[in-house]
């Protein structure tokens, strides 16, 4: 019974000096923010690898979503003042379509079209205003999400979508 007892001591002292998976951890600045990564693996993962992959799916993602850098998919988008469609990922179509849902099932309290809004008050060039009560109407009856239908087209889907300027704009996407 002591040799039991030694031997089971004895093992559980050995399980105790295996070494503990470590949980592993990076930061970096993207998208106007930081990002903090953890994560843990049972098999080896390369640090210097994971983190790359991780920055590339960012930068991919800011160069279709990002309003900060004109070249991306949504500021194309955003400055184009005619009726005609752009081919965009499926992303940008399921982003549409979520602001849309989520628009509808809060009343309008959130809009993605209120770009116009944010740059009347200054908050996208950081001087911030108080709008004159002549421009705010005129802005108001531009940044409502106020007509968005899919339509089945060969090869594409058609999101029209009222942005800026009281035009409407098409996002295409090709399947």
């Amino acid at each position: 019974m002591k040799t039991t007892l030694m031997l089971l001591a004895i093992a559980v002292c050995l399980l105790g000096c295996q070494p503990t998976e470590q949980v592993q951890s990076f930061s970096g600045a993207a998208q106007g923010t930081t990002y903090h990564v953890r994560y843990w693996s049972e098999q080896p993962i390369s640090q210097p690898a994971f983190l790359r992959a991780v920055e590339q799916e960012l930068q991919r993602i800011d160069s279709l979503m990002s309003n900060y850098r004109n070249d991306s998919i949504i500021e194309k988008f955003n400055q184009q003042h005619t009726t005609d469609a752009i081919n965009v990922g499926p992303e940008i179509v399921q982003l549409v379509t979520i602001a849309k849902q989520i628009s509808e099932a809060t009343s309008g309290c959130y809009d993605l079209t209120i770009a116009p809004l944010f740059s009347l008050w200054g908050f996208r060039d950081q001087q911030l205003t108080i709008p004159n009560g002549h421009n705010l109407p005129h802005i108001l009856v531009s940044t409502q999400l106020i007509s968005s239908q899919l339509s089945n087209l060969p090869k594409a889907i058609l999101l029209l979508v009222l942005i800026y300027h009281q035009s409407r704009k098409a996002i295409q996407y090709s399947v």
